[in-house]
């Protein structure tokens, strides 16, 4: 390959660990941020490669604890400021912010075409044992699309990444999972985009595709952002205190990433849920996600998170803390109104989640006994990636409280119109029934029904969705809210 076809890679060192050297070269010293060409000058590999690589480096230099908005406005600018002369970046970092940083830059970078890989060192490149060569010069190969090993060509992979110990990960999935061993990363909910032995192996079926829109970098971000970990003993005054915080709106939290127990389980008492719904109230977006490394949340599986849905939580579904911080900030930046937001996190933006939901929401309303209600399904839905369709009746009620049952209860119908008390379950429209046990007949209840397999049936996208419910009781019953919640795959 001649020199005039060398792909050009800009190296942007912002510190961390495999940038730092020991103060006087003092092995005893502790570690400060070192400049490049010192760092370099006894790894003559690093001079042979055949790639054309520049280098950016900020001044000064950081530790990753001290990462901030500004400094990922300030990476995010020189990308865009370089976007046309390179074929791709390469960002050191320290390891304790990494993922932060991967998954604000994928919100950030509009319409990326081309591969912005971040990687780092548990140890400096100038300790004898250092993982920071190896890191280093797999992701300058990953960034230009060649084999060092072999000269071959690879896969452009048009994402911010990060790229640590053999694994290639997609950068809004990826989470620090040790603060010593080599293969300190992971992204627990999305298999790695590559593999990297002797050779790098690329996976095509993964990797996203590269967007033909023109790049930009999108920089406005609000950090107002707060991350809250629910544990045992949590006091709700706590949780007030978040959302009153400042008299002054600009320095009030837009929104509150809820980690949870489980898959999305939280406190179900009643001070909990009414501090909950006081910063819900207090126009805080709240959303849910695990506190476990892998998982999702599926809010309404126990009765413990269906009770967050209630008082307005979202589910965050597989998405990193990290990520839903990012993406939060990202989407309150465009300027957005709380809903447009809460719309906006459910959907997949990045591939940082697995799943979009789509919420439709019919009309409040009493199945006295009979309901017949309907609503718009978006175009959007992709039916034929439908994972799953759940009925959600928030705030449901005996209208006569004083009726002797206490199975609070309704079955359901899709696309009936001829709907009565009477009409049977055996016919085709019949979707199912969902009961709940009420020990006091006057308290608001939330039900849950798997739909799934008659949404596939009768509704179609871009056309109006048409649900019945018919009450258990002859009375009938009310809700507050009713909500049909499509999971989709990306």
């Amino acid at each position: 390959m001649s020199i005039d076809q060398q792909k050009k890679i800009l190296i942007i060192n912002t510190g961390g660990t495999i940038a730092m050297v020991h103060e006087d070269g003092n092995p005893l010293n502790p570690l400060k941020p070192g400049k490049w060409d010192q760092i370099v000058k006894n790894y003559p590999v690093l001079s042979t490669m055949n790639i054309d690589t520049s280098i950016h480096t900020f001044d000064p230099l950081l530790d990753s604890s001290n990462i901030s908005v500004a400094n990922w406005k300030q990476m995010a600018e020189v990308i865009s400021d370089k976007y046309d002369e390179y074929d791709g970046f390469v960002i050191l970092h320290g390891t304790d912010t990494m993922c932060y940083t991967a998954s604000a830059l994928s919100f950030m970078l509009e319409h990326l075409g081309k591969p912005v890989i971040l990687t780092g060192s548990q140890l400096p490149l100038a300790n004898p044992r250092s993982d920071a060569l190896e890191n280093f010069v797999t992701a300058l190969s990953i960034a230009a699309g060649i084999d060092l090993n072999d000269g071959t060509s690879l896969l452009s992979v048009p994402e911010v990444c990060v790229y640590f110990r053999g694994k290639l990960l997609r950068g809004n999935r990826s989470r620090k999972l040790s603060s010593s061993a080599y293969s300190g990363f992971e992204s627990p909910n999305y298999p790695p985009l590559g593999l990297v032995g002797e050779h790098i192996s690329l996976d095509a079926r993964l990797v996203r595709g590269r967007d033909p829109e023109e790049f930009f970098a999108n920089t406005e971000l609000v950090a107002n952002i707060m991350v809250l970990d629910i544990f045992p003993s949590l006091s709700p005054d706590v949780i007030k205190r978040i959302a009153v915080g400042s008299e002054s709106d600009d320095e009030k939290i837009k929104a509150l990433v809820l980690k949870t127990y489980g898959a999305g389980n939280a406190p179900n008492n009643e001070a909990f849920l009414s501090a909950i719904e006081f910063i819900v109230n207090e126009g805080v977006l709240v959303v849910d996600v695990t506190q476990c490394p892998q998982g999702m949340v599926e809010i309404g599986l126990y009765d413990a998170s269906a009770q967050l849905l209630d008082k307005g939580v979202i589910s965050g579904l597989d998405l990193t803390p990290e990520s839903a911080l990012c993406k939060l900030m990202w989407l309150f930046g465009m300027g957005w109104d709380t809903e447009q937001v809460k719309k906006q996190m459910q959907l997949d933006q990045r591939g940082e989640q697995s799943l979009n939901i789509f919420n439709i929401d019919y009309k409040n309303g009493t199945a006295s006994p009979t309901f017949d209600g309907q609503a718009l399904i978006p175009g959007e839905v992709e039916f034929d990636k439908l994972e799953s369709a759940i009925l959600q009746i928030q705030g449901a009620r005996f209208i006569n409280p004083l009726t002797k049952s206490k199975e609070l209860g309704l079955r359901v119908y899709m696309n009936y119109q001829n709907l009565q008390q009477d009409t049977d379950t055996s016919i085709i429209q019949y979707a199912g029934t969902s009961v709940k046990h009420v020990d006091i007949k006057d308290q608001p209840s939330s039900l849950f029904l798997d739909v799934t397999n008659s949404v596939k049936k009768f509704f179609t996208k871009g056309r109006p969705g048409r649900i019945g419910i018919v009450s258990n009781d002859a009375e009938g019953i009310s809700w507050e809210k009713l909500n049909l919640a499509l999971y989709v795959g990306v």
